[in-house]
């Protein structure tokens, strides 16, 4: 397995999970960052600061290695989702990134996490 670095644009990231070419394996847990975490990152982005590496897998579209799952957002057109890429690291940031970017109509549930009123858990 060879590991190619690539700089890629983050909108073009949201393209392509909206498209169901950027899927998530369907073992990743749920996103779970708060809305100051993603007020963060967006304040990152906006400062031209680096924001971390993603870690993408390719994917055969017809035969992806793991069941794939759309990014929470994304809203890909088909039901059957055949990824080109596989997200193993960078879904807290990438799923923020849609929801700040693509406004989806997603609901929150009462927070999950003890003392903090600002959790944004999508379902």
């Amino acid at each position: 397995m060879e590991i190619i670095p690539d700089k890629r644009k983050l909108i073009g990231l949201v393209e392509q999970a909206g498209a169901g070419k950027l899927c998530l394996p369907n073992f990743q847990r749920d996103f779970v960052w708060t809305r100051d975490a993603i007020a963060d990152l967006l304040r990152s982005v906006l400062r031209g600061y680096f924001i971390g590496s993603v870690l993408l897998l390719r994917a055969d579209p017809e035969r992806p290695p793991f069941a794939p799952i759309a990014l929470r957002g994304s809203n890909p057109g088909s039901s059957t989702l055949r990824p080109e890429w596989l997200v193993l690291d960078g879904q807290q940031r990438l799923t923020s990134l849609i929801y700040a970017l693509t406004a989806p109509e997603l609901g929150s549930r009462t927070p999950r996490i003890p003392g903090d009123s600002s959790s944004i858990l999508m379902h």
